[in-house]
């Protein structure tokens, strides 16, 4: 399926830049002093950084719930203002929030602000997840918020991460939950990461039985996938979320009633967009892309080992070891800490985790205007 187009969306400061025929967007990824090359109307994009993810060892006694819930991704502010030539604005980048080690709480991102010539914006970072060790019964880790923004025209606060839930009978299985990330409010809505649910309970588990859930990172489209596994016996029994896409929400994966299997959730579809050729500079945008408003990436499947997701999409969950994503969007529930080249995308949460936490993205300032054809 071909979800179609955005054309901005939810969020008028997109539209409003998209209708700068000929137009400029710079990407300013430091803190720095930015002077306006023009007189002229500018569009002011500020994100905030994304929260990391808890890092929480999986359960080890039977009849135990172990969570460990994602990042929320930063806040975005929006601001169009009539800007003299010479101009000085102050800019602030908020870094991410840095990853932990094993048994730890995630970090706050920080926050992204822009000062000077009348615009004085705000984008918070988002919080980061939290981790839970033990307990029998029903119990729920909520996901981190999203961060707050304020000083635009149009503000929109961060996709929190998913819920992490385990239901663990007294004498039952090893249930261990891990939710994915947040992503920016890109469209003008921040979609939370996918909630993780570890079950042993309905079934009455023998001892020892494995239950692993890892929820799929947010898209800026769409929520991640949703991880439920729940099943009576046998083996090691995973189910692992999608990451959603710049279109729509990540798939979801349901383990019930099959033991020592692994369900994972399928890729969700991006845009289908060309590139605009009305842009004369390249954004500086990883993984590479023309425009801010091209962010038309697919989401991964759950499980999916080094695929780089595409711009403004999030990684599936992993019970695998590499989980990165793409720019705004969130990373997905995981299983071990990753030892090659990381490239989280900015602003996003990062997804809760057994092993070492990612670091999350950093914040971000984009701005636009118009040049002279």
């Amino acid at each position: 399926m071909n979800p179609g187009s955005f054309a901005g969306m939810g969020n008028p400061g997109l539209a409003r830049a998209a209708a700068m025929g000929n137009r400029i967007e710079q990407m300013i990824a430091a803190s720095s002093t930015w002077t306006a090359p023009v007189t002229g109307e500018y569009l002011i994009f500020a994100v905030g950084a994304g929260g990391s993810g808890a890092a929480q060892d999986v359960a080890t006694s039977s009849g135990q719930g172990y969570q460990a819930t994602g990042g929320g991704a930063g806040g975005l502010a929006v601001k169009r203002v009539f800007l003299q030539a010479g101009t000085q604005l102050g800019i602030t980048i908020g870094a991410g929030g840095a990853g932990v080690a094993v048994n730890n709480n995630g970090n706050n991102g920080g926050d992204t602000t822009v000062n000077g010539g009348g615009v004085s914006l705000f984008a918070q970072g988002g919080r980061g997840g939290t981790r839970v060790a033990g307990g029998t019964g029903n119990n729920t880790t909520s996901g981190a918020l999203g961060g707050i923004a304020s000083g635009g025209d149009w503000n929109y606060q961060g996709g929190s991460s998913g819920d992490a839930t385990t239901f663990a009978n007294f004498a039952g299985g090893l249930c261990s939950a891990y939710s994915g990330g947040g992503a920016v409010a890109w469209h003008g809505v921040g979609y939370r990461g996918g909630n993780a649910t570890a079950s042993d309970n309905s079934h009455n588990s023998p001892s020892g039985i494995t239950f692993r859930a890892y929820g799929g990172g947010a898209g800026i489209g769409g929520r991640g996938g949703d991880a439920t596994v729940q099943t009576s016996q046998g083996g090691t029994n995973v189910s692992v979320g999608g990451g959603g896409s710049s279109a729509q929400a990540g798939n979801d994966a349901i383990q019930v009633g099959v033991p020592g299997t692994i369900v994972n959730g399928a890729a969700a579809l991006g845009f289908a967009e060309s590139a605009n050729a009305s842009v004369t500079n390249a954004s500086g945008l990883t993984p590479a892309t023309t425009s801010i408003f091209q962010l038309t990436g697919t989401g991964t499947a759950g499980s999916q080992n080094a695929v780089q997701p595409g711009p403004g999409a999030g990684y599936g969950g992993n019970n695998l070891n590499n989980v990165v994503s793409g720019i705004f969007g969130g990373g997905g529930g995981y299983q071990a800490a990753y030892t090659g080249t990381q490239a989280m995308g900015r602003g996003g949460g990062t997804g809760g985790n057994y092993t070492t936490s990612y670091a999350a993205g950093n914040g971000v300032v984009f701005i636009v205007w118009s040049y002279a054809a």
